[in-house]
């Protein structure tokens, strides 16, 4: 049988067997490694950079006839360009059509 020197271990020891994994050890930790993913996102990326996306432009982009809240605080202004007055050409009509079927229902047509 061999002689175990210093700062050996005999061969079939276990080499964590005194090692214990509590929240100190975790938090102790010099490094946190990125996730799989980020890692992979990170390789493609060097080599070819992501292009602009429609959503993420949009969200830039100031939206004609939307208010939004300055970032100041000064409160909401209004943006250059035509009004959208989708939602309320919406409305007006669900109104006349409901106020149609209600004075036919009520006159025995429907």
């Amino acid at each position: 049988m061999s002689e175990v020197t210093e700062g050996q271990q005999p061969q079939g020891a276990d080499p964590f067997e005194g090692l214990v994994l509590d929240e100190e050890f975790v938090r102790g930790a010099a490094q946190s490694e990125p996730s799989a993913r980020a890692r992979m996102l990170a390789e493609r990326w060097r080599h070819n950079p992501p292009q602009n996306t429609g959503f993420r432009e949009a969200a830039n982009k100031e939206m004609p006839g939307r208010v939004r809240a300055r970032r100041g605080g000064d409160g909401p202004r209004r943006t250059s360009g035509p009004r959208d007055r989708t939602n309320l050409k919406v409305a007006v009509w669900f109104v006349i059509v409901a106020t149609v079927l209600l004075v036919a229902s009520s006159r025995g047509l429907v």
